[in-house]
């Protein structure tokens, strides 16, 4: 029996874990070449975003057919069956697996619930080629690249593109010109840039360079979202780092000690204790 479909990159596939605005995503993707003539029907646990690179397919989802070409994507809910029969052999599609929450995040424009009335839950969403072909490659190429800062930020641009593509937003006019605003978008990029950035000293002042903002509108930003200054909110995501190493790799603690950005194996010891009220030593034996 020919092979169903041939996966490009065989390394084990690597979960960005991000928040944008009152929504948690973990996101992880595969290019796929198809190089058999059918592939069987299946369904996943996750949300998975289908897009044609070149070349086309045949989709079924459920009792729907339809066809797909370059630049068509396709949204899967999770536990639904879907067949993809392709055209030809040079047909290229990338494979997106994601899955979504709530968050503790207040969001006034309550991305999640949007998100929730424009990404099926128990079906699918096909959309003909249009403006969101660009961002989802966007997408894959930051993926490639494992640069997770452009991972997330591609991913929100998918998503701002998506919410504007839906006509029952189109007509709010409103929300339109609120999309980019500091919830959607000021707050996902400094949390986004804390979480690049917490192995380094860079300062709030870089930050709001990086922003086009000034340094007093991102300290007013991280006051009242994070209920911290930008120190402390690298710190924490320092510490988050380095506590979820010790539990889930094998890394030594002095590995993990440079790392997150320390110096000195005593200085991480010692910001770790006050911070968690534990050494590593006992959390990593606490893992053991």
């Amino acid at each position: 029996m020919d092979n169903y479909f041939e996966k490009i990159k065989k390394s084990p596939q690597e979960v960005f874990v991000f928040n944008i605005d009152n929504c948690k995503f973990s996101l992880f993707a595969n290019d796929v070449v198809l190089t058999g003539r059918y592939v069987m029907p299946y369904s996943h646990s996750f949300h998975v975003l289908i897009f044609v690179e070149r070349g086309s397919l045949e989709a079924k989802v459920e009792d729907d057919s339809f066809v797909m070409e370059a630049g068509d994507s396709l949204t899967v809910a999770p536990n639904v069956n879907h067949i993809i029969r392709f055209q030809n052999s040079e047909t290229k599609v990338f494979c997106i697996g994601f899955t979504f929450s709530k968050n503790v995040l207040t969001d006034g424009n309550n991305l999640y619930k949007r998100i929730c009335g424009i990404i099926p839950s128990a079906g699918y969403r096909f959309q003909k080629k249009d403006k969101l072909h660009q961002s989802i490659k966007q997408i894959f190429d930051a993926y490639t690249e494992k640069n997770k800062y452009n991972v997330s930020l591609s991913f929100h641009k998918y998503l701002v593109d998506l919410i504007m593509s839906n006509k029952s937003v189109e007509t709010n006019e409103k929300y339109n010109q609120t999309v980019s605003d500091s919830l959607m978008g000021r707050l996902h990029r400094i949390n986004t840039l804390a979480n690049a950035y917490c192995d380094n000293e860079i300062s709030v002042d870089d930050i709001a360079k990086m922003l086009s903002l000034s340094t007093k509108q991102v300290n007013r930003i991280i006051k009242t979202h994070f209920n911290c200054t930008w120190s402390e909110l690298l710190m924490q995501k320092r510490m988050t780092l380095a506590r979820n190493l010790l539990e889930n790799s094998d890394m030594t603690i002095e590995e993990i000690s440079e790392y997150v950005g320390y110096d000195s194996t005593r200085g991480f010891y010692s910001a770790f204790t006050k911070y968690f009220g534990e050494n590593p030593g006992t959390i990593r034996k606490k893992d053991e």
